[in-house]
């Protein structure tokens, strides 16, 4: 007479399941049928979409159009002419005063001065990677600003 286990199931499994928890060699699983990849292909099922599931809709995580940093900078500085503007107050500021300067705090003082003058989250945001372009456009426009600022290898072909 057999004792009676607390999971039968189990017992039956294991028991398919051979040495290790491993299948026996000859239950190998299903090759992959022509027609589907591997990320998709589930072993006892046909290939094609999920039941019950729709098929990825085309375009929605295509990345956006590649744009250069340029580009990206020209269009910010189009839409917030007053963060720009301030780049400009700050950068002509330290000019007088006669000292040299980076971008790159020319772009946190902007930051400290929206920060303080618009509500959370609604005023413009400046981009670390426009801030090179943001100072080239500020010599273009104010050329003696060019001896405060110095500047490095432009990598703004991204």
């Amino acid at each position: 007479m057999t004792e009676p286990t607390l999971f039968p199931d189990l017992d039956k499994k294991s028991a398919a399941l051979g040495a290790f928890g491993r299948a026996p060699a000859a239950a190998k699983r299903d090759p992959i049928p022509p027609g589907s990849d591997l990320k998709t292909h589930i072993p006892g099922r046909p290939p094609g979409p999920t039941p019950g599931r729709s098929a990825p809709v085309a375009g929605l995580c295509e990345p956006p159009p590649a744009t250069t940093y340029e580009a990206q900078a020209a269009e910010w500085i189009e839409e917030n002419p007053e963060a720009f503007e301030m780049f400009c107050l700050f950068a002509l500021e330290a000019a007088n005063r006669g000292r040299r300067f980076g971008a790159k705090a020319l772009a946190e003082r902007v930051r400290w001065e929206c920060a303080l003058k618009y509500d959370r989250n609604k005023g413009p945001k400046v981009n670390n990677n426009h801030v090179s372009t943001i100072a080239r456009r500020l010599v273009d426009r104010y050329p003696h600003l060019d001896e405060y600022i110095e500047f490095r290898g432009a990598s703004t072909s991204k």
